[in-house]
Parts: structure tokens; C-alpha cells; sequence
């Protein structure tokens, strides 16, 4: 028996033209915002500022506004970029890689660290009785750079807020080499002043290579992703330092980046080939240090490459985890 006729409802008519002019406009697919998402957390940009001076001072107030009580005040401290003078573009993003790392250490020592790209307080000269209140902190770490040829010398001030002043004054001479013993020292040496006590000891270094540690700060250049060209710069970068050191996560991780970055003029053959080689270089990545954020964030970029969209998102929710402050920081800047 046929089933009986079934009589059109005002659903099934055609939908006018106006619905139809709106279903037209394509919206933005997974794989786009997965990969913006990713692209703002591993793109290096930590060190330039893009936002107005008024968005950054009030991110700055938000953070602030998340300390909430005189002990977490006390621990509190802010790292300002630190100020080069010379005039070589590498040398300044090697002093702005130093000043986020140092920020990193000091996250690890108990205390509690305002990011160190203050967008809003590059400049000099500063007051700091007023950003330290503004950002609700107890503390400004103040760092120079400067360098001559093979010398470099560092001078960093930890001031007391209010009143403005300087707590501890030290002066550096290290080779480019050691620049990280410095930066455990200045760390530690800050932590034992304001906490009053021995400093938690320092995790182990992610590198015996102080070479290798100089080749990935200067390949975090977010220059070096503004082109083709500049990205095979970048690209040869971390291949020197994973060949320093095998075992340099952070090596592996800025790979797998500059891998997707630089299959954008291939032909789809040589983009599969380097795309399957930056989801090796990040899994190795990933493998190698488990607890490294920018590691899972490139393997999300590379698995979202790979249109893996759930993979990609796994690891990008991982990275968020492991470094929320950072990740946040970055996107709002980026996006």
C-alpha cells in the first residue's frame, strides 16, 4: 500500500532569497581556527609588542586584579623586558629571549611572576611605584644588555615597590655560552631576596648546550616567520641546535614549526613530505619532554596541518594546561 501524500509544509517550500544570501556565507572551517589558535601559541611572538598601550595596561590590571591577598603581593613581582643597546636585530631578540626565560625561572621559584612583555612599559624612563601598583605587584626586576664584539655585559636591579628602591644591584660578564648559568643565578638570587629563604632548586637544564640554547633563542625570532626566506633561516637554526643536541626538546618543537611554516611554496608532493617531517620532529618533541608547552603546541599545529583535527586539539588543550599564562598572553596578542 503506498503511504499516503504528504502535504508541504511552509518548512519544505523553498527558502527565500534573503535565508538564501545568508546560507551562502561560508563560515570559518575547524581546521582555520584550530590552526589560528596553534599559530598564536607557537609563533614566537612573545617579544614584539602588536596591541595599543591602553589594551596592554589593561591586561596588565587584570592580571593584577588576580592577586588578591597581602602574601600572594608580597611573592609577587614583575619582569620588565630587558633594555639592549646595540644594533644588531638578533642580539636584541637574544636580550627578549633571555627576559622570558628569566620569567620562567622565577614561576618555578614560588613566586608569582606578571609576564615579561609589558607592551605598555618598554620605554624607559619608568616609575616604578606607579606600574608596580597598577600591576599589583611587590616587585620590578630590571635588566640592561649590552654588547661589544664578543663581550656582553648584563646589569640587573630587583627594586622594591613602593618607594622605588633598589633591593639588589648585580653586574654580569658572562660568555654567550653561559648565559645560562646566568640566568639560574639571577633567578635564584632573586627568589632567596624576596622569599627571605633558600629558593626551590631550579628544574634540570633542557640543555647541556649552551650554543644550542643561543641557536633556539634566536630562532624564536618572530621574524623569521614572516617569510619564506626567513623561515628556512629558522628552519637551519633549530637543525643546528637538535644537532648539537639530540635530546633539546625545545630544538625539535621550534623544528616542527618552521617545517609548517615553510611548505607554503611546495608542491603538494614536497608539502606532504615536510609536513610528515614536522609531525615526526614535534611527536620527538613531545617524546623527549613531556611537560613542555611549546612541544604539544607544535605537534597540534602539525597535526592540524594533517587535517587531524581531534589530534590537534588534544595537544593544543595540553599546551593551554601546561603554560595557561603564556598561551592566553600570546593569542590575545595575536588575535
Amino acid at each position: 500500500e503506498a503511504p499516503p501524500a504528504r502535504v508541504a509544509t511552509p518548512s519544505d517550500r523553498a527558502p527565500s532569497r534573503a535565508v538564501r544570501r545568508r546560507r551562502s556565507i561560508p563560515l570559518p572551517s575547524a581546521r582555520l581556527v584550530v590552526t589560528v589558535l596553534v599559530l598564536a601559541l607557537v609563533g614566537g611572538i612573545a617579544y614584539v609588542a602588536r596591541g595599543p598601550v591602553a589594551d596592554a595596561r589593561g591586561r596588565a590590571r587584570s592580571i593584577a586584579g588576580r592577586i588578591v591577598n597581602t602574601a600572594d603581593r608580597a611573592r609577587s613581582i614583575a619582569v620588565f623586558p630587558i633594555e639592549f643597546s646595540g644594533r644588531d636585530p638578533a642580539d636584541q631578540v637574544l636580550a627578549a629571549g633571555i627576559g622570558d626565560q628569566l620569567g620562567r625561572m622565577l614561576t618555578r621559584t614560588g613566586l608569582r611572576v606578571t609576564p615579561s612583555d609589558m607592551f605598555a612599559y618598554r620605554i624607559p624612563p619608568y616609575d616604578i611605584s606607579s606600574i608596580a601598583e597598577t600591576l599589583g605587584v611587590a616587585h620590578v626586576l630590571q635588566g640592561t644588555m649590552r654588547k661589544d664584539g664578543a663581550r656582553v655585559q648584563f646589569r640587573f636591579q630587583l627594586v622594591n615597590a613602593p618607594g622605588g628602591v633598589t633591593r639588589w644591584d648585580q653586574t654580569y660578564a658572562p660568555q654567550l655560552s653561559d648565559i645560562m648559568v646566568l640566568e639560574e643565578d639571577v633567578a635564584l638570587t632573586v627568589a632567596r631576596q624576596i622569599l627571605k629563604q633558600p629558593a626551590t632548586a631550579l628544574p634540570r637544564r633542557e640543555t647541556k648546550s649552551g650554543v644550542a640554547y643561543l641557536l633556539v633563542l634566536r630562532g624564536n625570532d618572530p621574524a623569521l616567520l614572516r617569510s619564506d626566506n626567513a623561515a628556512r633561516q629558522g628552519l637551519e637554526l633549530f637543525r643546528q641546535a637538535g644537532a648539537l643536541d639530540s635530546g633539546y626538546a625545545r630544538a625539535w618543537a621550534g623544528l616542527a614549526r618552521m617545517y609548517v611554516r615553510t611548505t607554503a611554496t611546495l608542491p603538494a608532493a614536497g608539502r606532504e613530505r615536510q609536513l610528515a617531517l614536522a609531525n615526526q620532529a614535534a611527536q620527538g618533541a613531545v617524546a623527549l619532554d613531556d611537560s613542555l608547552a611549546e612541544a604539544h603546541a607544535a605537534l597540534a599545529l602539525a597535526r592540524s596541518s594533517l587535517f587531524d583535527m581531534a589530534g590537534a586539539e588534544t595537544h593544543l588543550q595540553r599546551a593551554l594546561a601546561l603554560y595557561p599564562t603564556r598561551a592566553a598572553r600570546e593569542q590575545l596578542v595575536e588575535l
